[in-house]
């Protein structure tokens, strides 16, 4: 998950490198580049041979051992939920990018993008046309004006989550006992090796998230339990994007070179803020890890790496409001843009709709020959079930093997789909749909073939 470009290293000139090895995790190694401005850049890097290594995403440095260590320090703040460091670190592997469970937007944009010149590709409805002519207005104005008259608040949060806006620790006890809840069910599933297969964490989720967390004890609403999941979502992507800086930052620190040296990192509040756009969680990104900026483009790539340019100028704080301007000015039309293409979205299936939708009523249907659906068999004068129940002898032997398991459990429950349901390892919601639309009509044929042949 690396964005598209890596967060500018600076000038290409006039700089010295050095490696340092962390003794703990001993494959990493940290980049020390020291720029003509006079401040450093630390990036931590991974080695693959003797002459090869690779830059780190944060999100990658979350499976060091120094992440253990860091995690033990976090569980001990006074007054946190010690268990949600440990669950935003595997929450995090869950991250949706696409389809339904979309966590964060990961679409490629442009300048194209900005100027709405996508919203008529596929449709040329009017609605599109008046959105597009709104976009493209929307773009001029907002690039055009100066740093003081653009006011509008840009929410990049929004923008790039589509996940609810929350504070970045655990703020009620539904949350706390949620997190508890998920991070013992999920400890169970350890190996003999203490280790979680990403796969299957993925998958046990997901079950979980198409059952509404039915099996968890909660006073949440079943219907409200998937928002409290991604309250749960957007609590882990801030709390990780904050653990993988305190991580960088341990790796770096642990080299002794640099503990003979100095007493602190960082020999200016630049270097720190580098570091903190490099590793942690930069308000300027809305409190996102650059890890989490996938597959955005390069425009993006490049309006994050003119924040750290500006660091490394002479003039930075103006530097730095300039390029944060850049950024709030692109991330507000980009917001705008998302939202009307959901509006030309919404209208086009609209239209589709209404396009194949009929003319005129269908033909009438009079109330002696419709099936009732609400009854599953109708007539007896003790009711659909003791009328099943009288004639099983004769309907079970002409049913399907499916069909016939599936009667045979609503007798047996007396009725009761819950209960049946729960026979069958079946949701109660499947059941009644497959007994509506294919074993009720199986046992009426079955009935009327029983009736035909007696007379």
């Amino acid at each position: 998950m690396n964005s598209s470009k890596p967060v500018s290293e600076g000038p290409t000139s006039n700089f010295r490198q050095r490696y340092t090895r962390a003794p703990l995790d001993e494959e990493y190694k940290t980049l020390v580049t020291e720029l003509p401005a006079g401040i450093r850049d630390f990036r931590i890097h991974r080695q693959i041979d003797k002459q090869t290594f690779a830059a780190q995403n944060p999100l990658e440095l979350l499976n060091t051992k120094t992440a253990v260590n860091v995690l033990e320090q976090l569980r001990k703040i006074p007054g946190a939920n010690p268990n949600s460091w440990v669950l935003s670190r595997l929450l995090v592997q869950c991250v949706g990018y696409s389809r339904a469970q979309k966590h964060l937007v990961a679409d490629y944009w442009d300048e194209s993008t900005l100027r709405g010149d996508k919203f008529t590709v596929d449709t040329q409805s009017a609605l599109a046309l008046d959105l597009k002519s709104a976009q493209s207005h929307d773009f001029e104005v907002v690039r055009s004006a100066c740093n003081s008259d653009f006011k509008v608040p840009a929410d990049y949060w929004g923008t790039f989550s589509r996940l609810p806006p929350v504070a970045d620790e655990f703020q009620d006890r539904e949350l706390d006992s949620f997190c508890d809840q998920l991070l013992q069910r999920l400890t169970q599933q350890l190996n003999p090796e203490n280790q979680i297969e990403i796969s299957d964490l993925r998958k046990t989720i997901d079950n979980w998230w198409n059952g509404y967390f039915e099996d968890f004890q909660l006073s949440t609403k079943r219907r409200d339990r998937r928002m409290l999941f991604k309250r749960l979502m957007s609590v882990a992507i801030r709390q990780v994007s904050s653990m993988t800086e305190q991580i960088a930052h341990a790796i770096v620190l642990r080299d002794a070179s640099f503990m003979a040296r100095m007493t602190s990192l960082f020999q200016c509040e630049r270097e720190r803020r580098l570091f903190n756009l490099r590793y942690g969680a930069c308000e300027a990104l809305g409190g996102i890890n650059i890890g989490f900026l996938y597959d955005c483009g390069d425009l993006h790539a490049e309006l994050v790496n003119n924040l750290a340019s500006a660091l490394v100028t002479e003039h930075s704080d103006k530097a730095w409001q300039a390029a944060e301007l850049q950024l709030r000015k692109h991330v507000y039309l980009l917001g705008k843009s998302r939202e009307r293409s959901t509006q030309i979205e919404s209208d086009r299936k609209r239209q589709q709709r209404a396009k194949f939708a009929g003319k005129s009523p269908g033909k009438s249907v009079q109330p002696e020959n419709h099936c009732d659906k609400k009854a599953i068999i109708p007539g007896g004068d003790d009711g659909w079930l003791g009328e099943l129940r009288e004639r099983k002898d004769a309907i079970l032997p002409l049913l399907k093997v499916r069909d016939r398991a599936k009667v045979e459990a609503v007798l047996k429950c007396e009725g009761d789909f819950t209960a049946a349901a729960a026979e069958l390892c079946l949701a109660r919601k499947q059941l009644m749909r497959q007994w509506r639309e294919t074993v009720l009509p199986n046992i009426q044929k079955t009935l009327q073939n029983i009736n035909t042949t007696e007379h």
